[in-house]
């Protein structure tokens, strides 16, 4: 709004105008010094004069700034125009400016305040947080030696150390119980490898005693007692295997053999002559025959305790394996039972009044995994076959 002795300026400088119109350069039009900002525009539009430089140049921007328009009129015609600039509007505009970069200002400081808080409540809770999930996860699933580590001062981190604390304790927990369980297991590979040097020595006495033994119903109670020995060694050897194999110390040495070695191998584990042809195809195969011993020794005496029948070997090439086969003929175990056979300490149903362990086919197919080879067991009618594949070198 303008001041009473703005209105008097504005008419001197409207009659200063329409007395110099047309003599700008009249030095007394020009030395007046006015309070007011004004220009000069002609009926054409165009700037005649301007009382200082102006930044709006034409009547359209002086309409828009709300600028006072007066017209110049000499000799009572209409010449051009005076524009008095609205100062007051410029001062609001550049104050609304201001303001506008002040809100910015603030509205860019609160939102660099917030993703700082924002950054602080996840560096210093969520992701803390989310590494004890993480930690959580590990300790269920049984990892236990990764440690916890959160840094951050606060009290999440102390429940973290609480945590770690904790993580240690089950770490040495379990650490000390698997030296128990290997001691454990030390103590009973040593037990069952000690048992077998009295049984070795009782099975050779009492070999001897019935050689020179003329009394046939003696000789026979001798035999039972060799039997029973020979079933006790080698319980005491699955279990001796199956104890190394959980401490991860049963050696197989795979050397190349020729194949007639099998013949020899399968005519020591028939102690009771149950088997009446061997033919083994001549060839080099890849076998440890300590370990192969074993598995017929294994084969064989469950078909003795089981099936009690003459035995059938057969054997063949395949691929690139010695395939044997060895099948008795007693109805020793149920069709559905036949996946389960190799399962440790597994027997099947028609087992439970015979004397074993459930060890002897898991230590199978142990040794024959380790040697290279493959084992599988079927049930076919009234057969029980056991099949060996054995890789030829």
């Amino acid at each position: 709004m303008k001041k009473p002795n703005d209105f008097a300026e504005v008419n001197y400088i409207r009659k200063s105008v329409e007395k110099n119109w047309g003599h700008w350069e009249d030095s007394a039009f020009r030395d007046r010094k006015s309070t007011l900002s004004f220009y000069v525009i002609n009926e054409q539009g165009d700037i005649v004069y301007e009382s200082m430089l102006m930044k709006r140049r034409g009547l359209e921007d002086s309409i828009k700034n709300k600028d006072t328009i007066i017209d110049i009129v000499k000799n009572e015609k209409a010449v051009g125009k005076l524009i008095i600039l609205n100062e007051d509007y410029e001062r609001y505009v550049s104050y609304s400016i201001r303001m506008r970069n002040i809100y910015l200002l603030i509205n860019s400081l609160f939102f660099i305040i917030i993703a700082i808080l924002v950054f602080e409540i996840w560096r210093t809770i969520l992701q803390p947080l989310d590494q004890l999930k993480v930690f959580a996860e590990r300790i269920s699933d049984g990892n236990l030696e990764m440690p916890l580590s959160i840094h951050s001062n606060n009290a999440l981190s102390t429940f973290a150390n609480s945590f770690d604390i904790m993580r240690e304790k089950l770490l040495n927990a379990k650490i000390n119980e698997q030296n128990a369980l290997k001691k454990r297991k030390e103590l009973i590979a040593s037990l069952s490898h000690d048992i077998k040097t009295p049984i070795a020595s009782i099975k050779a006495t009492t070999e001897l005693l019935a050689l020179q033994e003329d009394n046939a119903s003696k000789r026979k109670k001798m035999m039972i007692i060799m039997d029973k020995a020979e079933q006790i060694n080698l319980l005491a050897s699955n279990l001796l295997q199956s104890t190394l194999d959980e401490l991860e110390e049963m050696e197989v040495i795979v050397r190349e053999e020729c194949s007639e070695v099998v013949t020899d191998i399968i005519r020591s584990a028939d102690y009771k002559n149950y088997i009446r042809e061997i033919s083994i195809p001549s060839c080099i195969i890849k076998i440890d025959k300590n370990r192969l011993l074993q598995v017929f020794d294994n084969i064989i005496n469950n078909s003795y305790k089981y099936a009690n029948t003459e035995i059938a070997v057969s054997s063949c090439f395949f691929n690139q394996y010695l395939r044997i086969s060895v099948s008795d003929f007693g109805d020793s175990i149920e069709e559905e039972e036949i996946h389960l056979v190799d399962q440790r300490f597994y027997r099947g149903k028609k087992a439970k009044d015979f004397a074993g362990s459930g060890l002897g086919l898991y230590i199978c197919k142990k040794i024959i995994d380790k040697i290279g080879g493959r084992i599988r067991f079927d049930k076919i009618e009234n057969q029980f076959c056991v099949t060996i594949d054995l890789p030829l070198a």
